[in-house]
């Protein structure tokens, strides 16, 4: 049937283990900056509340802006695309 191999029984082991970490590390301060931002008012909230929401806004922003200069007319993959369908897609 299905059968792993040593190596990646110790890889997925060692891939629980850094995500139990990781998660243990940012439930504190996740919990505190939570309660923060829901219950209190203080000065440079907003600031805080921009940069809790940085990580989650970057990723999708900076792939779209990769995809357009991938697919670009003036790009070497949008002008062969272009060559090939004749028509550009970004």
């Amino acid at each position: 049937m299905f059968e792993l191999s040593p190596i990646e029984i110790e890889a997925i082991y060692l891939s629980m283990k850094i995500s139990l970490w990781a998660v243990l590390a940012g439930l504190i301060p996740g919990i505190a900056a939570a309660y923060l931002l829901a219950r209190k008012n203080f000065p440079g909230k907003l600031l805080f509340d921009g940069l809790i929401h940085v990580p989650l806004v970057i990723p999708p922003v900076v792939t779209g802006y990769l995809l357009l200069i991938t697919f670009n007319d003036n790009a070497p993959v949008g002008r062969l695309l272009n060559s090939i369908f004749g028509a550009g897609i970004a």
